[in-house]
């Protein structure tokens, strides 16, 4: 039998906590979590920017890292219609416009942040990014159910808006260690773009 996986943290982006991007999109998650058989746990609203960092390194090395790889001219999230994916995590989701800004992110925390055993992290060039609205292990059959509905209802506009939602400025990169059930996830820092500082454990 291998040995587990060694705990691992990702870095999420998510729109401003008191926003009312925030606020429809959190109503939505929560609205398709309810809806499936048997439900399945609500989540934050997030873009996922980076996954699988050790939990080894300390939080200041990852706060370091984000304060040095945060984009000049701040960084704006559009989001292109609802889709469907092919794994849990990416059950019902809004593909993310892709832009230099977010892609230099990407590539730039990567580079600073070590994998376990020297590894670079994830993604790179298969960087997807993208907005959960539903988590679970529904058939394509009900996953396109679920798309067609929430278009029939309006939940996605002309533009690509998400109720109602097309976008956010960034405002901030969270750190959050997702270990275990969803309701177990934690936020361990909030780095904002504004000034760089961290609000979490050290």
């Amino acid at each position: 039998m291998s040995a587990p996986s060694p705990p691992t943290l990702n870095l999420w982006i998510p729109p401003p906590s008191s926003s009312p991007e925030y606020t429809a999109l959190q109503g939505l998650i929560t609205r398709l979590s309810s809806s499936t058989i048997p439900p399945t746990a609500p989540f934050t609203p997030h873009l996922t920017l980076l996954t699988a960092i050790p939990s080894s390194i300390p939080l200041t090395t990852i706060r370091e890292a984000i304060r040095a790889s945060i984009p000049s001219s701040g960084l704006d999230i559009r989001l292109s219609g609802i889709a469907s994916g092919d794994f849990y995590f990416q059950c019902i989701l809004a593909p993310v416009e892709p832009s230099p800004a977010l892609s230099d992110l990407h590539s730039a925390l990567r580079a600073r942040l070590p994998a376990q055993e020297g590894k670079r992290l994830p993604n790179g060039e298969a960087y997807f990014p993208h907005v959960s609205l539903m988590y679970g292990n529904l058939g394509e059959e009900e996953k396109r159910g679920v798309v067609e509905r929430l278009r029939g209802e309006g939940v996605q506009g002309e533009r690509g808006e998400i109720a109602g939602v097309g976008g956010w400025m960034v405002d901030e990169v969270w750190v959050v260690r997702c270990e275990g059930s969803v309701e177990r996830w934690e936020v361990l820092d909030r780095v904002r773009f504004g000034d760089g500082q961290g609000e979490g454990e050290q």
